[in-house]
């Protein structure tokens, strides 16, 4: 692996292409990913490379989602819900938009497995915000960290953690080999990207519990193992009236409960 700009022209100028490389190499034990936006398609990709990662002992993959203020319009007539929340209302909104797929469902019951609670958990995820008694900054970086021993590999560019942003959209990401630079921390005006993200990181907000609650809600957490391989036959079990019934909850779930409410107050 050498420095290089991607640029997703081809397969293997594809951010996806090397961050199946990166994942892949035996030194790395730290992943650290910046992201303005992020979604289950993107993490599909990478699925099988992230799932040999997470299942190496002393592995942990730290997700930085941004955080903006600043809602547009287009933003507001995609999502289902008034006055949304960056990001957990778009993500959870962009995840019960998707079909109902296997591939889905094995990515949910992955984080599941590893994005607990727990302050040690092996994937950990936090939400950007900038200290309270400054303006407020939306984190609109992408800065991808491998880090091991001896090898330490850092991504910049424009790429965020989506499908779109690691295949089909026309990027411009550089890829730096050099350990020392990437390993660099913050000392006055110069900042290695582990430094970067390591200061980003200190003031962000723990956002595992709400991680792990929205893809609990979702339409893919079903009652399998994550201990069990995902396997064709475990869909199979989801019978239409099951398919049927989530439809209707995630359409008008919120109308339902709210109904149920007002029924118990009587």
């Amino acid at each position: 692996m050498q420095n290089t700009l991607i640029d997703n022209s081809n397969e293997k100028l594809s951010l996806v292409y090397h961050l199946k490389q990166c994942l892949s190499l035996s030194d790395i034990s730290e992943v650290k990913i910046a992201t303005g936006y992020w979604d289950l398609p993107g993490m599909v990709l990478i699925y099988d490379e992230l799932k040999a990662f997470l299942e190496k002992e002393e592995t942990r993959l730290f997700l930085l989602i941004g955080k903006d203020p600043r809602i547009t319009i287009s933003q507001q007539e995609k999502v289902k819900i008034k006055d949304p929340n960056y990001p957990k209302d778009f993500i959870k909104t962009d995840i019960e938009d998707l079909e109902l797929k296997e591939e889905y469902q094995a990515v949910v019951n992955l984080l599941l497995k590893y994005c607990t609670s727990d302050t040690d958990a092996k994937v950990q995820v936090r939400v950007f915000r900038k200290n309270e008694s400054e303006e407020i900054q939306f984190l609109h970086s992408k800065c991808y960290v491998f880090k091991g021993e001896e090898k330490a590999i850092g991504i910049i560019g424009s790429s965020n953690f989506t499908q779109k942003g690691l295949e089909s959209n026309a990027e411009l990401n550089y890829l730096e080999t050099t350990p020392h630079i990437v390993r660099y921390q913050v000392e006055g005006k110069i900042k290695g990207h582990d430094g970067w993200f390591n200061e980003k990181w200190e003031i962000s907000e723990p956002w595992n519990r709400v991680f792990e609650e929205i893809l609990l809600e979702s339409k893919f957490k079903l009652p399998i193992s994550p201990d069990e391989p995902q396997k064709s036959e475990n869909i199979e079990e989801v019978t239409p009236y099951d398919v049927y019934i989530r439809f209707l909850q995630s359409q008008w779930g919120e109308m339902l409960d709210n109904r149920q409410t007002s029924l118990l107050e009587n």
